[in-house]
């Protein structure tokens, strides 16, 4: 009995250590099954802005894989991707996630694939800023890279040191460097964590913080019994 209370009471500490820690930031259309097509689109794609260089050569949108015979994908959840390339300096698309918050961790996941039909070239996935047709990183991935006809997780983790105020962005880029060259993207997320005032909590800070939680709750048993 009494392990099971201590194994109960330290799971619980470390669950709500967590969940005060992290949030989930809100990205629309994630999985970019709005607006649902038969077979692709070239825009528009709900909840995101695309932008398509050299003289659109470069293309960006959502499709269902499973509509494709040769492609070796089926989407990665739902019927659903996003994708871009065919541009030498890649196509890609973007979203506007909310205002940043000085000294907050942001945390970005992203499923890349690569179909059987059409190269990669590579890929960008970034948290960041846009302005116009360009953006700047503040944090980038281009691998690993996935195998033809699979899909691969990949992300990036970005600490606004510099106490940013302005607008943070997902960007995701596709076929860099080679043409007819597109990646797919799926279930996108983003996450943030800081602590009540605005810092970061470091790993050690977490365990300290639910061995003290597992404490009080031994004292309170203990109290209890010799009651």
């Amino acid at each position: 009995m009494k392990l099971k209370f201590f194994t109960a009471v330290a799971a619980i500490s470390l669950l709500v250590a967590a969940e005060a820690a992290s949030a989930a930031i809100v990205v629309t259309n994630a999985g970019f099954e709005d607006p649902v097509v038969s077979g692709y689109n070239l825009g528009p794609i709900t909840g995101w802005s695309q932008v398509n260089p050299g003289n659109a050569v470069g293309v960006s949108g959502v499709w269902n894989p499973s509509a494709f015979g040769g492609t070796g994908l089926t989407a990665h959840s739902g019927s659903q991707a996003g994708f871009a390339g065919n541009a030498p300096d890649g196509s890609f698309i973007y979203q506007n996630v909310g205002a940043l918050t000085a000294g907050n961790t942001y945390v970005l996941s992203v499923w890349v694939a690569q179909r059987l039909d059409y190269p990669l070239g590579s890929y960008e996935v970034a948290l960041g800023t846009v302005s116009g047709s360009t953006f700047t990183a503040y944090a980038s991935a281009s691998a690993p890279i996935p195998a033809a006809g699979s899909w691969i997780q990949t992300g990036v983790t970005w600490t606004n040191s510099g106490n940013l105020t302005s607008d943070l962005y997902v960007i995701l880029v596709g076929g860099i460097g080679a043409s007819q060259a597109q990646t797919s993207f799926d279930d996108v997320s983003v996450s943030t964590t800081a602590d009540a005032d605005g810092n970061v909590p470091e790993p050690a800070s977490m365990a300290i913080w639910g061995l003290g939680a597992v404490g009080c709750a031994v004292a309170g048993y203990r109290r209890r019994k010799l009651a």
